[in-house]
C-alpha cells in the first residue's frame, strides 16, 4: 500500500510520485538515520510513457528530520532514452475465398493496426506479398470502401483516406510485393482503414487453386517494423 518498511520495520508512509506530484514520505519514531539511508538507496525512477521526452530530468531530494533541521538538496540527473515500440498488425487470420472472374475481394475488414508511440507512419512502408502458392497472375489492389473520414480510394498512385493523401502505392501484381510508401498524414487510424480495403483479385482465367497465403508487414518509419 502507502507503506514503507525497511528490514520489516514500518518507518513511515509515501503519498505522491506521478503527474506531477512531489514523492513525499512521512516517517515515524522508527526511522533511524541507518534506516533512512536505506530507504534513499531504494528509491526510484521510471516512467510510463510509451513515447518519454529525452530531455534531461533533474531529480531533487530533501531530508527534514522532524526536529526543525532540513538538508541541503541534493540533486541528481537522469537521462531517459526512448525506445521506438513495434507497430502491431491484428485481427489478420482469418481466411478468405475468392471465385475466378470475381471483383477483388477485401483481405480482412477487421483488421486493427496499433503503434503507440508513432504520431504517424511518415517515411514508413506497407508492404503486401503472396508469400506461398503465389502465381504471377494473383494481383493484391485497394478496393474503394468505407465512407467519410474512414473512406479509402486511390487515384493513380496515391492512396487517399477520407479524401487525404496518405501515400503513394507501387507493384501489387506480377509476383511484384504491393508497396504503399507513407507520408506524415498517414496516422495509426488511417493506416488501419488502409489496411481494412486491402484485397485480392487475380486476373487468370484459369488459376491454381492451391490456397495463397498473403503476408503484411508494416513499418512506422521510426525503425519499429
Amino acid at each position: 500500500g502507502s507503506q514503507v518498511s525497511v528490514g520489516g520495520i514500518l518507518i513511515g508512509t509515501f503519498v505522491g510520485g506521478t503527474n506531477n506530484a512531489d514523492f513525499v514520505v512521512t516517517l515515524n519514531a522508527n526511522a533511524t538515520s541507518l534506516r533512512t539511508q536505506a530507504l534513499l538507496r531504494a528509491i526510484a525512477f521510471s516512467s510510463t510513457s510509451e513515447n518519454p521526452s529525452a530531455l534531461q530530468r533533474i531529480v531533487r531530494v530533501v531530508l527534514t528530520d522532524g526536529d526543525g533541521g532540513t538538508s541541503i538538496a541534493a540533486s541528481k540527473s537522469v537521462n531517459v532514452a526512448a525506445v521506438n515500440d513495434k507497430p502491431v498488425i491484428g485481427a489478420f487470420g482469418t481466411a478468405i475465398s475468392y471465385n475466378e472472374n470475381a471483383i477483388p475481394t477485401w483481405l480482412d475488414i477487421d483488421a486493427t493496426v496499433v503503434d503507440v508511440d508513432s504520431a504517424n507512419f511518415d517515411t514508413g512502408q506497407l508492404s503486401v506479398r503472396v508469400s506461398a502458392n503465389g502465381q504471377s497472375t494473383d494481383v493484391i489492389s485497394i478496393k474503394p470502401r468505407g465512407t467519410g473520414s474512414a473512406a479509402v480510394t486511390s487515384n493513380v498512385n496515391q492512396i487517399l483516406v477520407g479524401g487525404i493523401v496518405v501515400g503513394t502505392f507501387s507493384g501489387g501484381s506480377s509476383n511484384l510485393p504491393f508497396v504503399i510508401s507513407f507520408n506524415a498524414s498517414a496516422t495509426s487510424v488511417r493506416v488501419q482503414n488502409l489496411l481494412r480495403a486491402l484485397a485480392y483479385s487475380s486476373s487468370s482465367e484459369n488459376p491454381s487453386t492451391l490456397p495463397r497465403t498473403v503476408q503484411v508487414t508494416l513499418n512506422d518509419g521510426d525503425g519499429g517494423t
